[in-house]
């Protein structure tokens, strides 16, 4: 399953409107379309309505890893 699921997708613009979190959504699409966490987590990360959340983690992300390989070069 590669593509994004038009009824996942639905299903979590709903989740974020009723004031869900990230992994709650995550959570309840895999449980509600019977994803693998692994599908259920792409078809999240591929949600225009969660791309905020997404960006905000990529940052922190790479403000993460950008101070752990400053912290081994020392």
């Amino acid at each position: 399953m590669n593509e994004s699921l038009p009824e996942v997708q639905f299903r979590l613009a709903e989740l974020k409107q009723t004031g869900a979190h990230a992994v709650a959504a995550i959570k309840t699409i895999r449980d509600e379309f019977h994803l693998s966490l692994g599908e259920a987590k792409l078809q999240f990360s591929r949600s225009p309505t969660w791309a905020p959340e997404q960006a905000a983690a990529e940052q922190l992300l790479q403000q993460v890893v950008y101070a752990f390989r400053a912290e081994d070069a020392k």
